[in-house]
C-alpha cells in the first residue's frame, strides 16, 4: 500500500510503501529500520571542530549514534562527517532536519550583476534552491542554458550565517557535490575556544558591549558584484542589534558573537556602547585576535564532504578559487534558531 505523508520538519513529501519511506521527488528510499554505526570522533586541527567517522547518512543513524554526534556539535561548533557521495537529497534533508527545523531559502540574497532578474526566478526552484528541494539552497557558479544554477561568490569573508536577521541561523550545513581542484577551501573557527582564550582585561572590555548589523548598509562592501538589493529584500532585512558576547542557547557557555569579519572596513556592522573610534579600534583589535593561525583551520574538501557549523559559536569563510575555469558545488541547508542571549556574568 502507498501512502502518501507530509514530513513537517523537511518540508518534503514522502510515502510509505511496503514499510519504506520514499522521498516523493525521487522516489528514494529511506530506510525505517535503524543501522548500529560504529562512530569514532576525532580533533580537526586548532580545536576548531571534530571529524566524525564511521557514519553512512544513507542510512537511518540510530538515536544512540545520533545523540554522540549531536554532543559532538554541541561541545566542538563545528563537525565534518566525510564520505557521504552515496547520500540523496532526500537522506541529506532527514539528517538535518534532526538538528531542527530547516529553513526554506535565504532570504535577501540577491544576484550576481551579470545575470537579469528573471534568470534566478525558475518556477521549478526559486531563486537558487534545489528542484523538489526548497530547502537546499545551492551554492555554485555553474551555469545551465546561460543561467545561474545557483548562487556564486557566496561568503568570501569571516561570518556566522544569518547575524543580521533578529533570528539567526542555528546550524549551516554544507554538503561537497562538486570541487575545484585547487583553492575553494571553507575556513571555521571555534568561538568557543576564541573567547576562552581571551586575556581577562579584553573580557572584561567587551562585557555588556552590542553589535549592530545593517545588511542594506555592509551589502555594496560585502558582495561588491550583486546587484544593489530589491526593496522586497531591504523590507526584509531591517537593522539589528545582537550581544557582542552570548550564552550559547544549548551548551549554555559563553561564545564571542561579533557576527562578521570584513577584510576592510564594513559600513554595516558597528560596536555599540562606546565612542566611534574606540569602538572601531576594538572590532579591528577582536579581529586580530579571533583570525590568529591558531584558531583557524581550513578545510580541502573532498566531493562527499558534510560540514556542520555553529552560528552562534562558531563562523565560517570561503576561499576564492578560479571559478572561469573550476566547478564548486555545495549544498547548503540552514536551520532555524532562537534570539541570541547576552552573558550576564561574564
Amino acid at each position: 500500500m502507498h501512502v502518501a505523508c507530509p514530513d513537517e520538519r523537511t518540508g518534503v513529501s514522502f510515502e510509505l510503501r511496503g514499510g519504506e519511506r520514499h522521498d516523493a521527488a525521487g522516489f528514494e528510499p529511506v530506510w525505517e529500520e535503524e543501522y548500529p554505526m560504529a562512530i569514532e570522533i576525532a580533533p580537526l586541527p586548532n580545536g576548531a571542530g571534530v571529524r566524525i567517522l564511521g557514519a553512512d547518512l544513507s542510512l537511518p543513524i540510530g538515536e544512540s549514534d545520533f545523540a554522540d554526534i549531536y554532543a559532538a556539535y554541541l561541545e566542538w561548533s563545528n563537525i565534518l562527517i566525510p564520505g557521504q557521495g552515496r547520500i540523496s537529497p532526500a537522506h541529506y534533508q532527514a539528517f538535518c532536519a534532526r538538528f531542527g527545523k530547516i529553513m526554506p531559502g535565504v532570504p535577501s540574497t540577491g544576484r550576481q550583476k551579470r545575470y537579469r532578474k528573471r534568470d534566478i526566478e525558475r518556477a521549478h526552484a526559486p531563486k537558487y534552491t534545489l528542484a523538489g528541494y526548497a530547502g537546499i539552497f545551492v551554492l555554485t557558479n555553474e551555469e545551465i542554458d546561460g543561467k545561474p544554477a545557483g548562487l556564486s561568490k557566496a561568503g568570501l569573508y569571516w561570518h556566522s550565517d544569518l547575524y543580521y536577521r533578529e533570528v539567526p541561523a542555528k546550524v549551516t550545513f554544507l554538503f561537497a557535490r562538486r570541487v575545484p581542484r585547487t583553492g575553494g577551501e571553507t575556513g571555521i573557527l571555534n568561538m568557543y575556544r576564541v573567547y576562552d582564550a581571551m586575556p581577562d582585561a579584553l573580557k572584561r572590555r567587551i562585557a555588556g558591549l552590542r553589535v549592530w548589523h545593517s545588511w542594506v548598509a555592509g551589502w555594496s562592501s560585502l558582495f561588491p558584484t550583486r546587484a544593489p538589493l530589491t526593496d522586497e529584500e531591504i523590507a526584509d532585512t531591517p537593522d539589528v542589534i545582537h550581544p557582542l558576547v552570548c550564552r550559547h542557547p544549548e551548551s549554555l557557555r559563553p561564545t564571542l558573537y561579533i557576527g562578521a569579519l570584513a577584510q576592510g572596513r564594513n559600513p554595516g556592522l558597528e560596536i555599540r556602547g562606546l565612542p566611534r573610534a574606540e569602538a572601531q579600534a576594538l572590532y579591528e583589535e577582536l579581529k586580530a585576535f579571533v583570525l590568529r593561525p591558531e584558531f583557524v583551520y581550513v578545510h580541502h574538501w573532498q566531493a562527499g564532504d558534510l560540514l556542520a557549523n555553529d552560528n552562534i559559536s562558531a563562523m565560517h569563510c570561503a576561499m576564492p578559487f578560479d571559478d572561469t575555469r573550476e566547478i564548486r558545488t555545495l549544498h547548503r541547508i540552514t536551520i532555524e534558531g532562537v534570539r541570541p542571549s547576552a552573558l550576564r556574568n561574564p
